[in-house]
């Protein structure tokens, strides 16, 4: 919890619709801009200096958000509709300066000694997920 109850994806999102959210709703191509800049990228906020917290966003949440503050259509609409993972520049400035940091190196593969993109997965004997590249898949 932020304040008043509010979310750190509240906030992230609040964010956006202030400085995006009017012109998002007449530029397709801003819409498309700000999915790739969501879309399997880790936000961290970190104006706390005792925590930190994480908004992250599939590629159908990311298309979702888009619905959301356009009020328009559904995630289907934005689904896969820009480069994965491209945080835009003024998306990173405008994020940066209500205190929120992008991670969007990407996964990397969980094998010991390997690292390249993560491109697939499975669960492990403990329950859990590792996340590998093509060659360690099981």
């Amino acid at each position: 919890m932020l304040y008043n109850g509010a979310t750190i994806y509240d906030h992230f999102e609040q964010v956006i619709e202030k400085y995006l959210g009017e012109r998002m709703k007449t530029d397709e191509e801003l819409c498309k801009t700000v999915w790739s800049s969501l879309a399997n990228v880790e936000w961290y906020y970190v104006k706390y200096r005792d925590k930190l917290l994480r908004c992250a966003y599939s590629f159908r949440g990311a298309g979702s958000l888009i619905s959301k503050i356009i009020d328009k259509g559904n995630y289907m609409d934005w689904y896969c509709s820009g480069h994965v993972a491209t945080v835009n520049d003024e998306f990173r400035l405008i994020m940066k300066k209500e205190g929120f940091i992008a991670d969007d190196v990407g996964l990397i593969c969980g094998e010991p000694g390997c690292l390249k993109p993560a491109t697939c997965g499975y669960l492990t004997k403990d329950g859990g997920y590792l996340s590998t590249c093509s060659e360690h898949q099981e």
